[in-house]
């Protein structure tokens, strides 16, 4: 009959093919030689064994702790599939590195925390895409420098305040920059606001204002032109224009 203490025991017996010997504490060591069901089975009395079935298979089941010490190299190969099952937790301590290899993909799902720390340089290199989703808040803190550097585009999307602070900012384009913004305030606020250009144009397109409230001074090498389709107005409690070669000014109105 087969024995119900090895989940996948296959153990099968016909006298008289047999060999059984039991020690008067309980121990078994059976030697099976029926046609088509040779084995072998070795067991202790509290229910540690081994059987190895008819095919070579071989299964162990352990009632106590286990403990395998190699004092040299321990080499495993498993052809085909491996499961590993831990009821409680899994602890792994190396001495020297690691060198994980996966040929095909590699799936990691983590119900608790996940805490990576290293104490070198770390490495991450994706030859394709790349997807980080977080369903809650995402903290990054750098004590050194940060430096990102894409070939393509870079998109960034805020559904709510967006929010940088900065000791000083420094932008290098080498093509255009172009801020749209679809709300009602685009606002900047700074000591010193300094814009240097070949050209600067200042449009409102909707016919609205343009109010400086503080002192402007603008300095040009060449010619200063402005432009208006409608009524132009300078409203101001003293309004001072100097030019070297003088000053000219028509009215077409």
């Amino acid at each position: 009959m087969t024995d119900q203490r090895y989940s996948n025991s296959t153990f099968q017996v016909e006298y008289p093919y047999n060999k059984s010997t039991i020690t008067r504490s309980g121990h078994e060591i059976d030697i099976n030689d029926t046609p088509g069901h040779e084995s072998l089975r070795f067991m202790h009395t509290r229910g540690t064994g081994v059987e190895i079935n008819e095919t070579g298979g071989w299964s162990q089941v352990v009632a106590d702790n286990a403990t395998n010490y190699f004092k040299k190299g321990l080499t495993e190969t498993v052809e085909g599939h491996k499961d590993v099952k831990i009821a409680g937790n899994l602890n792994s301590n190396v001495d020297n590195s690691i060198n994980d290899v996966t040929g095909g993909d590699r799936n990691m799902a983590q119900g608790g925390s996940l805490i990576i720390a290293t104490g070198g340089t770390r490495l991450d290199h994706v030859s394709d895409d790349m997807t980080v989703t977080i369903d809650g808040t995402h903290t990054v803190a750098i004590a050194g420098d940060a430096s990102y550097s894409t070939t393509g585009d870079h998109v960034s999307l805020v559904n709510g305040t967006k929010k940088e602070i900065l000791s000083e900012v420094q932008t290098t384009a080498t093509g255009n920059i172009e801020i749209i913004n679809t709300g009602n305030v685009y606002r900047i606020k700074t000591g010193t606001f300094i814009v240097e250009a070949d050209a600067i144009i200042l449009k409102t397109s909707t016919g609205g204002q343009i109010s400086l409230g503080a002192l402007i001074s603008l300095l040009a090498p060449g010619a200063v032109s402005i432009t208006a389709g409608l009524r132009a107005s300078i409203t101001a409690a003293d309004v001072s224009i100097t030019g070297p070669a003088g000053i000219n000014l028509n009215n077409n109105l």
